[in-house]
């Protein structure tokens, strides 16, 4: 298991939220939205990470997934492969808080901020599973 259970405060994984792409106020001692949240950090011999899940309530939603589990963040600075890194946060999420609600866990990307994964000549934005498989 790459991942350590944190806190929405954590200095080590507020210095890597830092350097994210949706980082709302760099250097805030709290970096996880309002609602509850599940925090993963990650120190490896090659690089570290950070995973938030948010579970915010759904009448402060402005979005078409209310109630949904949502990955506000991850980042990771080579502490492992994003895939694995990935699978795990979700399992652990999943041992958290229980099974998923009816929508599942969701996930946006800034498009202009991330870099593709190629497959078969298309762009890939992080990890597509399909349905039933959170």
């Amino acid at each position: 298991m790459f991942w350590h259970i944190s806190h929405r405060a954590d200095p080590f994984a507020a210095d890597i939220a830092d350097r994210h792409y949706s980082r709302q106020t760099v250097g805030s001692p709290q970096f996880v939205p309002p609602g509850s949240c599940f925090v993963l950090k990650a120190q490896t011999t090659t690089g570290r990470a950070y995973w938030v899940t948010s579970w915010p309530l759904a009448e402060f939603t402005k979005h078409a997934w209310a109630g949904a589990w949502i990955c506000s963040a991850f980042r990771n600075e080579a502490a492992g492969k994003a895939t694995d890194m990935i699978v795990q946060a979700i399992a652990a999420t999943r041992a958290h808080y229980g099974e998923p609600p009816p929508l599942g866990m969701v996930t946006f990307v800034d498009r202009d901020k991330v870099k593709p994964t190629m497959v078969r000549g298309n762009p890939v934005y992080g990890m597509d599973l399909p349905q039933g498989r959170l």
